[in-house]
């Protein structure tokens, strides 16, 4: 890989010859954070530095979106300019331009002095002893020119203020009192039925008639009658108007001529990556972005020319899903579907995936940018563990090795989905599986990504291998067995920290070994295990335990006392609260797998620091309490004392044995499957 650090113009990172990659980022800049760039533009100030990996003809955007978002409104935009300033300067409509004028002088100079007292202390703390300036491209400030282009930014804002006819000044004077139709316009557009002026597309034209020198009165009104084929009486119409805003239309020119010009030539740090690998590229991107999230192989990937070759006739449910991905994003949606596309709207298009993998909604605004992140990653990782046989990032990329992955990106991976879809259906008719959805857990959920991936692998593979059975086929039964029976040993494997270190050799390894995943774990080995978690254990290792304990017991949640959905959650049956007071008893005791267990939540009767007794007046409370703990009425005044602790412990250790000698060996042989 081949790399060069140089100096550009913003035009340059403006006019799209440098592509967006299939992945961005979220834009979280706010508008105060758009004009805090607006600032440095117009004052000469350093605006940051941009990371494209160039490949062939190619060239992608790899870090710099949100400044090229602003930077491109910023030139394009005068109207969005204007509202980042009402944000920034706090800027009224109703405000006179004198006041205007004043409110940004200061807000100005607030700021530019803040930001010199902090760069200037931070500057303190550091050590640029080694640092060598070369004077021959070390720059100088010209505070004249600064106060002249901050004039410039000054002319922008006031250019849009005030109202008139019922919208902003910009769009409402190049209306022209409606002598011309507003749909005959070329900067008009259609907005829910409405007829609107598109503030870019006015600002377009205003370019054009500054570029062919159509600036003056005369070659402006001249220019608008020969375009609009304007009758008489309409000409005097429009002169007699043109004459009346002409001190405006001037200055609006003058305006976006100087800001144009300020804009494209402001300097910008472009670091150019030739060819650059996903760990070269990942490597110094975080090294550029110290505080920032890293990004991820399969981000990375949409970067490269082999994932941006088009599928040539998608199908409708990856185009609507794309439509989704793009649209939580906040970007425009791309006229073609491409390769990243079909990876990156995998896991939404798999329709019960949330039996392994949590469930993760685009549409919900609760959804981060690190869920869907995750989201998007899991579905490249279910395609190379599928098709290459690992899940780092090296066999992600090993997707684009025909020889490894021999993919038809037309037609394989619908396929893949259509038939895993079809597999999923068969495992939710297993008693096992309803029971965990039940309780609104997935395989994900209770052992994290890697185990899901491989579940959903081994899962797939061995429902290929048994001839894709459904319903009325022979070995229908024997799938949904070795699927319970995997979910089963990976439970294990999980709590007894067999999937520490490296996930991706581990699964590697498994699935050069399929046939020993579904062989079924001894019944001395957990309760091995269970002994072992009476004592002291993990929140994170105890969840899985927990929830297969449930579903073993085939013990589903209520509704609760209103007839809704109860919530339940992992709690001590024994308050941690009442630990504190009593120093005769082991604190270790209050994290055993024995005074654990998934408990009714309810606003206002939780059970949360209350005893048995304490919670006895609350009828469906307390029952529910009773039924998934095992505890018998007659025993709750005994459980509710403290020193009885190690006999709950006792009694509870004692029906996890029961049941998984009992009902984990019935539902393996049950005769559903």
């Amino acid at each position: 890989m081949a790399f060069g650090i140089s100096e550009n113009t913003t035009s340059y990172f403006i006019n799209n010859k440098i592509e967006l990659p299939r992945f961005q980022r979220k834009a979280t800049w706010t508008d105060k954070d758009n004009f805090m760039l607006s600032i440095s533009v117009f004052k000469g100030y350093p605006i940051g530095v941009i990371i494209v990996n160039e490949t062939g003809t190619k060239k992608f955007l790899l870090d710099g979106r949100q400044r090229r978002n602003a930077l491109t409104t910023m030139y394009n935009n005068p109207v969005e300019v204007y509202k980042w300033a009402t944000k920034f300067i706090g800027i009224k409509s109703n405000m006179s331009e004198e006041e205007v004028k004043d409110r940004f002088s200061e807000s100005i100079s607030e700021y530019l002095q803040s930001e010199f007292n902090r760069s200037t202390e931070d500057d303190v703390q550091e050590d640029y002893s080694d640092f060598v300036v070369d004077e021959t491209e070390s720059r100088t400030f010209d505070a004249e020119v600064q106060s002249e282009n901050m004039h410039a930014l000054l002319d922008l804002i006031l250019m849009v203020h005030t109202k008139y006819k019922g919208t902003n000044r910009f769009e409402g004077i190049f209306k022209f009192d409606k002598i011309i139709a507003i749909d005959d316009l070329d900067y008009s557009t259609y907005f829910n039925g409405e007829i609107l002026i598109d503030p870019c597309k006015l600002k377009k034209f205003i370019r054009a008639r500054i570029d062919n020198d159509e600036i003056d009165r005369e070659s402006f009104t001249n220019y608008l009658i020969k375009r609009h084929k304007l009758d008489q009486k309409e000409m005097e119409k429009l002169n007699n108007y043109v004459i009346s805003q002409w001190d405006y239309f001037e200055k609006c020119f003058d305006t976006i001529r100087k800001t144009d010009e300020i804009i494209i030539n402001a300097r910008i740090g472009l670091i150019r990556l030739i060819d650059a690998s996903p760990l070269d590229a990942q490597n110094i991107f975080s090294l550029v972005n110290g505080g920032g999230t890293p990004l991820t192989a399969e981000e990375l990937l949409s970067a490269r020319p082999f994932w941006n070759l088009e599928i040539v006739s998608p199908t409708d449910d990856v185009k609507a899903s794309a439509r989704d991905l793009y649209t939580f994003l906040g970007i425009s949606i791309p006229q073609n579907i491409v390769r990243w596309d079909v990876c990156a709207t995998l896991l939404s298009r798999i329709d019960r995936s949330n039996l392994i993998f949590s469930k993760i909604d685009l549409a919900d605004s609760k959804t981060t940018q690190a869920m869907f992140t995750k989201k998007l990653t899991l579905g490249f990782k279910l395609l190379s563990a599928v098709y290459v046989g690992g899940i780092s990032s090296n066999s992600v990329k090993d997707l684009e090795n025909d020889r490894k992955a021999k993919i038809n990106w037309e037609k394989d991976v619908e396929n893949f989905i259509k038939d895993f879809n079809i597999a999923l259906d068969m495992l939710y008719d297993c008693d096992y599986f309803k029971y965990l959805m039940s309780w609104k857990q997935s395989i994900m959920s209770l052992m994290g990504n890697s185990v899901a991936l491989e579940f959903a692998t081994l899962v797939y593979k061995n429902w290929i291998s048994l001839e894709k059975p459904v319903k009325g086929h022979s070995k229908l039964k024997e799938f949904q067995k070795n699927a319970v029976v995997l979910c089963d040993r990976l439970l294990f494997e999980y709590s007894s920290r067999l999937w520490a270190g490296s996930a991706d050799s581990r699964m590697a390894r498994d699935l050069l070994s399929i046939n020993e995943r579904f062989k079924v774990v001894s019944t001395e080995e957990w309760i091995n295990i269970i002994d072992k978690f009476a004592g002291e254990v993990s929140a994170k290792i105890e969840k899985g335990i927990i929830y297969h304990y449930y579903c073993l017991k085939k013990m589903r949640p209520s509704l609760d006392g209103d007839g809704a959905d109860a919530i339940y959650e992992i709690d001590h049956i024994f308050p941690q609260s009442k630990f504190g007071n009593v120093t005769t008893i082991d604190g270790t005791l209050m994290e055993s797998l024995g005074n654990k267990a998934l408990l009714p939540k309810l606003e206002n009767i939780s059970k949360s620091d209350k005893t048995l007794t304490e919670i006895k007046p609350y009828d469906w409370l307390y029952a529910e309490v009773l039924r998934v703990t095992g505890i018998k009425d007659e025993d709750a005044e005994k459980y509710s004392d403290i020193v009885n602790i190690q006999d709950l412990i006792d009694m509870r250790i004692a029906d996890y044995k029961k049941v998984f000698e009992n009902d984990r060996v019935s539902m393996l042989n049950s005769s559903i499957f």
